[in-house]
């Protein structure tokens, strides 16, 4: 099914998987057939049922590394991933992603040729959006212009740098900042942006990322208006939940997109009531949405704030 691997690198891919075995399958294929081949593949698997680890130990491939974990939370597996990685760069993907075949090649060239940066972000694109006009991609990202460019500042990841599906960083950046913080992404309290957090304390401890659109994957998960109304609600969970840490850190960039989100929430909101009030069509679904959104984002500064005090007492 799987090629062998042709050639090393340098690099460690870490993929944290739950209960999705066929989407994995196919994204390891992806990464097996690469023009060039990584130093290790560690798939973290936090399912619930006996299918991913058979996928691994069936096709018996030592560059892929397998590890079960009983614990819930991504960022439980991404941390428990990078304390076995052997690579000097650590490249993150999703098991809903299929990466482009110079994937590895890019990265390792991207680094190679820009010294000066310790974490780079990639082009993500839709896969095969023509087969769904109707549904919705998140977690896509393309920047413009599109060609390599350096963020040094913080600031809103999802304009600025991208996406943790498609993310390449130094270990030794994460030895001297620290891992993932295991009360954000999916499993956790924070519910999502791990990478949001990452990315924006590298920038704070001056780290320079880059973002190379030939470093290039897809990602392959849709969702229907009902399915993507439910995912809006969760990131507008976890981005209150990381960029609230950050400004109840006392961090400006973070206050800033905190009350834009907020008054932008707040404007749709008062939107809202006034199509009520008129009786327009979905006004209804419209304005239970929006206090969806602003319970979300409620709960996400209550969760900030909690982890922030915490951590600031057990210092």
């Amino acid at each position: 099914m799987m090629k062998k691997h042709l050639k090393s690198s340098d690099i460690s891919v870490i993929i944290a998987t739950k209960n999705r075995a066929n989407q994995l399958e196919v994204c390891l294929k992806r990464i097996l057939n690469s023009v060039e081949m990584p130093l290790e593949i560690i798939v973290v698997d936090q399912s619930t049922n006996s299918e991913t680890r058979k996928l691994i130990l069936d096709e018996n491939i030592k560059l892929i590394k397998y590890f079960h974990l009983n614990s819930k939370g991504k960022s439980k597996s991404l941390n428990y991933a990078i304390s076995r990685a052997k690579g000097t760069i650590l490249a993150f993907t999703d098991d809903d992603c299929l990466v482009d075949k110079n994937w590895i090649k890019n990265i390792n060239k991207t680094f190679n040729k820009h010294k000066n940066i310790s974490l780079c972000c990639g082009k993500t694109l839709p896969y095969q959006s023509k087969q769904h006009e109707k549904e919705f991609c998140p977690c896509t990202f393309k920047k413009n212009p599109d060609k390599f460019g350096i963020t040094e500042k913080p600031g809103p990841h999802w304009k600025n740098v991208g996406f943790g599906n498609n993310m390449a960083i130094e270990t030794k950046v994460l030895k001297k900042i620290g891992l993932f913080k295991e009360w954000l992404g999916p499993g956790s309290i924070g519910s999502n942006a791990e990478d949001a957090e990452i990315i924006n304390r590298s920038l704070i401890n001056n780290y320079k990322i880059g973002y190379e659109p030939t470093m290039l994957i897809y990602h392959n998960k849709w969702l229907n208006e009902e399915k993507k109304i439910k995912q809006e609600w969760s990131y507008s969970y976890g981005e209150m939940a990381s960029y609230g840490y950050f400004s109840f850190n006392g961090n400006k960039f973070a206050k800033k997109i905190v009350k834009d989100e907020l008054k932008n929430t707040f404007v749709e909101l008062k939107n809202n009531i006034k199509s009520m009030i008129k009786l327009k069509e979905h006004s209804y679904n419209n304005l239970k949405n929006t206090l969806k959104v602003v319970c979300s984002q409620i709960t996400g500064l209550f969760v900030a704030s909690s982890a922030s005090l915490f951590e600031n007492i057990f210092k």
